[in-house]
């Protein structure tokens, strides 16, 4: 059965024909209250993804919109509460903001702020903030001076002389 996808989606799809089965088949259903994973491709974080004439739409969007019959208003976002991105169970579906999100997000702890090496902008090491520390701690350094030494700016040297950055 073919259905509009402005009746189930966005207006910004509007136009487009959505093939109801063909979304269906690409979804392992369970029980109500399981996971229904996507099987067909996905984004690099593993949001599903369901290609139609001239576009790819997210599969859990579609699957919401299906579900619900309604329309997603603009700037809203399909929320997960399994916190599983490759699920498409409408009954784990719910809308909300950006910020909804992202409270949800902290809230169940998988919030990843990567600091330290592990952070992409990471200049230091933990060797050179130890390194860093024992030569300011002998007084014969100055922030500015270290900066210079290690590329980062006398600032940053503050911070990890303060332990305001890189906390042991």
């Amino acid at each position: 059965m073919l259905l509009t996808l402005v009746a189930v989606c966005s207006p910004i799809y509007r136009g487009v024909m959505l093939d109801i089965e063909a979304f269906w088949s690409k979804v392992r259903r369970g029980a109500k209250e399981d996971c229904w994973p996507w099987l067909a491709g996905t984004t690099g974080d593993s949001y599903g993804q369901f290609c139609v004439p001239g576009r790819i739409l997210y599969a859990h969007r579609v699957a919401w919109g299906i579900a619900n019959g309604l329309d997603i208003p603009p700037g809203i976002e399909v929320l997960h509460s399994c916190d599983n991105p490759i699920c498409v169970n409408p009954t784990h579906l719910h809308l909300g903001t950006h910020r909804d999100n992202m409270l949800e997000k902290v809230s169940r702890g998988r919030h990843n702020s990567p600091s330290g090496e592990c952070s992409g902008m990471a200049k230091l090491t933990w060797e050179s903030v130890r390194a860093i520390r024992k030569l300011y701690g002998t007084g014969t350094y100055s922030t500015r001076k270290l900066g210079a030494m290690f590329g980062v700016s006398n600032r940053n040297i503050s911070d990890v002389t303060r332990r305001v950055t890189w906390r042991d």
